[in-house]
């Protein structure tokens, strides 16, 4: 009978991944909260495990032996496939499931509360982490995040699950004294005579607009960075410039809305979806019940709350 062939142990082969991405012993060390002597000596376990030399210890920094480039490039694939089959068996039984869920800023003041609520009911525990969608995407690739609610779809992931939740539409906000925008050309002058109040950060929001100036052929000579919605809309409000906002946005600033206008952008439709996203299809069941339950909380609380400070708001949100 043929011997079978020695499989590498996943921790280590974890362990030899981040050394191979980073190329540091100390670095290794310090993320995995261990020595670096047990970073050594389980590379070394790992070569003696695999009957091959992984790592390059006559170069500095660090090189990888050809086998070693070899299972830094396989070795990934590995790792991911045993977190999803851990991820589906933990979700077998929802109730008693640890769930760590994200929301993106624009959907963290509106119908995170009630998807958090419906939680309680379902799972043993949560943990909820707010931030904007750059933070969360890159945690939920880490499998720091079983769930995340956002605008990224993660189109290059194909074997993660998705669902949309609902689009909105993006709107030009304007203080209230300006006269509606009708043609581009009134756009690209208003351009030229008020600041742009965009976001700091690379948010969805931030890189949408500055694909629409580009659309456009707008030429924003001024621009006023703000960290939030809130801030947005009351800078706006002042007349001290405009922006393009979707619906949750502007009504994450209704304190001011009363002094503000808002209107489709003139010749041009641009949307966001939120998405709800998983890295194991393990969660599909609890993501769609999700969906089914935020889109009812959405129709029976969430509508009535954006039209409540200005009619019409919720015509520019549609459940998908």
């Amino acid at each position: 009978m043929n011997k079978m062939p020695n499989l590498p142990n996943l921790n280590a082969l974890k362990i030899f991944l981040t050394l191979a991405d980073c190329g540091s012993m100390k670095t290794t060390s310090e993320l995995y909260g261990v020595s670096m002597s047990a970073v050594s000596q389980t590379i070394s376990a790992l070569e003696a495990q695999l009957g091959c030399t992984l790592i390059d210890r006559k170069v500095r920094p660090l090189g990888l032996t050809l086998a070693g480039r070899l299972l830094a490039k396989e070795g990934a694939k590995l790792v991911l496939d045993a977190h999803r089959l851990t991820d589906t068996l933990q979700t077998h039984s929802l109730e008693s499931l640890n769930l760590r869920i994200g929301f993106s800023e624009s959907v963290s003041h509106s119908i995170a509360p009630f998807i958090c609520a419906g939680l309680f009911k379902k799972v043993k525990t949560f943990s909820a982490q707010t931030a904007m969608t750059q933070t969360l995407r890159d945690a939920l690739l880490k499998r720091e995040l079983d769930i995340l609610v956002s605008p990224e779809r993660f189109d290059e992931e194909t074997a993660f699950f998705r669902t949309p939740l609902w689009t909105e539409s993006y709107l030009l906000v304007l203080p209230k004294d300006e006269k509606p925008i009708q043609k581009l050309y009134e756009l690209r002058k208003l351009a030229s005579r008020l600041p742009y109040i965009r976001f700091n950060v690379d948010s969805t929001d931030r890189i949408q607009s500055e694909r629409i100036f580009r659309q456009l052929d707008i030429e924003q000579r001024e621009s006023v960075g703000v960290e939030s919605s809130f801030s947005m809309v009351g800078l706006v409000a002042q007349g001290l410039g405009w922006a393009i906002m979707p619906p949750w946005g502007i009504w994450q600033g209704r304190d001011w809305i009363s002094h503000i206008a808002f209107q489709p952008i003139p010749q041009l439709t641009v949307k966001r979806t939120q998405w709800i996203v998983s890295a194991s299809r393990g969660f599909e069941p609890l993501a769609q019940a999700i969906k089914t339950e935020a889109q009812a909380d959405y129709l029976k609380h969430l509508k009535s709350w954006l039209n409540h400070y200005r009619d019409g708001l919720s015509d520019f949100v549609e459940l998908l």
